[in-house]
């Protein structure tokens, strides 16, 4: 189950990085044709001004959630780096965790986020403003899956380490 949860795990974060890049290629394409318009030739795009909201929204979200698959976080190290070596696992278990009950929250409160904004539109685009709030709880699920595989890898190390193998 470690090896399946872990892979299932490392192939989303592939496919977030992967949908990451042209999003964030967007973003700063559309960014520049704004600049150049409102300076240059002084018509500004309003549109421009919604869509680079939801590209930034959506790429932060899931930025945070690549970010946790590899670690990158803001990590607070100062109890883990007092433990024994062989319960630094333990650590990672609880950051996991308590990792792990935050996206949760962001999956449950902004799944009914996401709801409540539906019949709200973008003055300029017309579409729902869901689009943007549903970068919660999908980012959210995703953080979930990772989360999860870092407790069962955090566990299994753990366990390891306890039948007197180096972690």
């Amino acid at each position: 189950m470690t090896q399946a949860l872990d892979r299932l795990s490392m192939t989303v974060n592939r496919v977030t990085e992967w949908a990451l890049a042209p999003l964030l290629a967007f973003l700063a394409g559309l960014l520049v044709v704004a600049v150049f318009s409102r300076y240059v030739f002084h018509i500004a795009m309003v549109e421009a001004m919604e869509l680079t909201r939801l590209a930034f929204v959506w790429g932060c979200f899931l930025g945070a959630a690549v970010a946790l698959r590899r670690g990158a976080h803001v990590r607070v190290t100062f109890l883990v780096d007092r433990l024994p070596a062989r319960l630094h696992p333990l650590g990672l278990l609880v950051a996991y965790a308590s990792f792990l009950v935050f996206a949760g929250m962001m999956v449950w409160h902004g799944a009914a986020l996401t709801q409540r904004m539906s019949v709200t539109r973008f003055p300029t685009l017309g579409i729902s403003q869901a689009w943007l709030y549903a970068a919660l709880p999908v980012s959210g699920a995703i953080m979930v899956l990772h989360g999860l595989a870092g407790i069962v890898r955090a566990a299994a190390e753990l366990a390891a380490g306890s039948r007197g193998r180096a972690p």
